[in-house]
């Protein structure tokens, strides 16, 4: 019978009625393709965020060996620059010696 609750359901079913009010039928249809829409912005986006991820973490490593090759650089600078100076305080000391010796065999000849 119409109107009883086995054959009118409390809800209405859309689905059930697919004729039944055209402007329905089109907000439907334009809901069904922003769902498809919005559906495959998320996987982009998704795909976007993945890259991005991947590509900060690529950074990350180039930065960090960046760091440890300029870090090696100047430990190595520092060495040669120690290397630099007592190769100098060598200098100084020969050039001292040979003074020093040169002054001997002075003292020695005016004596």
């Amino acid at each position: 019978a119409p109107g009883s609750p086995c054959t009118s359901p409390a809800t209405p079913s859309f689905a059930s009625e697919p004729d039944a009010d055209p402007a329905m039928n089109e907000l439907r249809s334009e809901l069904a393709l922003a769902r498809e829409d919005l559906s495959q912005q998320r996987q982009a986006f998704n795909a976007l965020q993945a890259r991005s991820r991947q590509e900060h973490g690529e950074h990350e490593q180039a930065l960090t060996k960046l760091r440890d090759q300029n870090t090696a650089l100047m430990e190595s600078n520092g060495s040669r620059q120690s290397e630099r100076e007592h190769e100098k305080e060598r200098e100084q000391l020969v050039a001292q010696h040979a003074a020093a010796l040169q002054q001997a065999k002075q003292e020695h000849a005016d004596a």
